[in-house]
């Protein structure tokens, strides 16, 4: 009975461990960067928590970097966009700049 109390005790404790490590890798997997893995002991499974939160700290810089990298191509598209409607006002300001001088020429033929 005694040997039976120290199994369930054991096998309680080491799959409460494996539980905590088996959500900590869904969670990395399923993009959540931010979730880290405390295990008390000087166990395997206590540095096997430690190098997961390295890596989930690694995967969290190099998200944060590629957000970064995709956001800056966007906004340069923004500028170009912005720069060709920009182009687009003044070459339609140079037509009627154009309209305007010939409107005034005529006036001044007339007259």
């Amino acid at each position: 009975m005694i040997a039976y109390g120290y199994t369930f005790i054991f096998s309680s404790y080491f799959n409460e461990r494996f539980y905590k490590l088996y959500n900590g890798i869904k969670e990395i997997v399923s993009s959540n960067y931010s979730q880290r893995i405390y295990l008390d002991g000087n166990d395997e499974l206590s540095e096997i928590s430690l190098i997961f939160n390295e890596m989930a700290e690694k995967l969290n810089k190099i998200d944060q970097e590629s957000i970064t990298l995709i956001k800056e191509p966007l906004k340069k598209e923004m500028d170009l966009s912005e720069l060709q409607e920009l182009k687009s006002v003044l070459e339609k300001m140079k037509i009627f700049e154009k309209q305007a001088s010939e409107l005034i020429s005529k006036l001044e033929n007339k007259e």
